[in-house]
């Protein structure tokens, strides 16, 4: 058979259907013993060593095993639909054994999250704001399984790429994981958003400034956007105060130099609709520059803002006319 490269489009189908010479074989089971021997360490019970056996030996859906022009290889599917697992093929052992015991410890987590379900809901409802996501626990146990074999700068890649999975969903990044405790912590009060318009922040602390994402178009900001709330054809954005004055208090800027009125509106081409003084000028007097504490949305369609002078304005967002005018008492 002719070398494989890694753009081979027919690769998934080849490996599925490949036989292994005596030579490989041999190196493949010497391969699976250092797995279970692993596995057998961290003491993965009997009720969960299937998800061993699973990984390494091949069956009708899925095939597993070693070949000298590629490497390791992890192959599934069926009527000749194949696909290659994440990561594969890999031609070094260390990096093998890691792809194969992601996916041992991914499983496992799976199975052990589905029956303590009730247990960690209950849990869960007393430690985060977010709704619950199962999937924080097995990939937790994962990473935390995984840490216990590697050294976590080697789980660096993995950590990122399974916190964004956390994330997805969220405007502003929700989650980080803690490498002290090993676990997902919240870092923000950011809602998740409807999967209708790909919408994401991507904020530089140390620069301070951001950048809004609407599908393929961007729209940037000087300061960190610390809230967002998508409405029908309008997304509002707040820059957060804190961040802010920290950032211009380092810089040997005075309060003349923060960035006043900062909640705007954007359409979903990225482009800036309005900004919170076009609308509030008219009911603020003469001091129409305001900092913005805060913003929510009160009802549909309806925005709620809160100034630093304790003012709240109820806004409309199709008329983008104030409603509701109520000072702090």
């Amino acid at each position: 058979m002719r070398p494989i490269k890694d753009n081979d489009l027919n690769l998934p189908n080849q490996l599925f259907h490949y036989h292994m010479s005596n030579t490989e074989n041999a190196k493949f089971e010497d391969f699976k013993i250092t797995i279970i021997d692993i596995c057998n360490k961290l003491n993965i019970s009997n009720e969960y060593f299937d998800y061993v056996r699973k990984a390494i030996n091949s069956d009708w859906e899925y095939r597993v095993g070693y070949k000298d022009d590629c490497g390791f290889f992890s192959v599934f599917g069926e009527r000749g639909n194949h696909m290659i697992q994440e990561g594969f093929p890999e031609s070094y052992w260390h990096k093998a054994t890691f792809l194969f015991l992601k996916d041992i410890f991914w499983g496992i987590g799976q199975s052990m999250e589905l029956s303590n379900r009730k247990e960690l809901e209950k849990r869960w409802s007393n430690s985060f704001s977010a709704s619950y996501d199962s999937r924080k626990f097995s990939f937790e146990y994962m990473i935390q399984m995984l840490s216990k074999v590697f050294d976590k700068s080697f789980l660096q890649d993995t950590i990122e790429q399974y916190t964004s999975y956390l994330n997805r969903w969220f405007y502003i990044d929700h989650w980080a994981f803690n490498k002290d405790t090993m676990t997902f912590i919240e870092i923000s009060d950011s809602l998740k958003h409807s999967s209708k318009n790909s919408i994401w922040v991507e904020n530089d602390i140390e620069n301070n400034k951001s950048i809004l994402h609407i599908e393929k178009n961007t729209v940037s900001f000087d300061g960190i956007i610390n809230n967002l709330i998508e409405f029908e054809n309008i997304v509002c954005i707040q820059l957060d105060y804190d961040t802010n004055r920290k950032y211009h208090n380092n810089n040997h800027a005075t309060v003349l130099d923060l960035i006043l009125n900062n909640i705007y509106g954007v359409g979903l081409d990225a482009k800036v609709r309005w900004n919170i003084k076009d609308i509030l000028k008219q009911h603020l007097g003469q001091q129409h520059d305001e900092w913005y504490t805060e913003m929510h949305c009160q009802a549909e369609n309806v925005l709620r803002v809160f100034t630093f002078r304790s003012i709240t304005f109820d806004i409309d967002m199709k008329t983008l006319k104030v409603m509701n005018k109520i000072f702090a008492k």
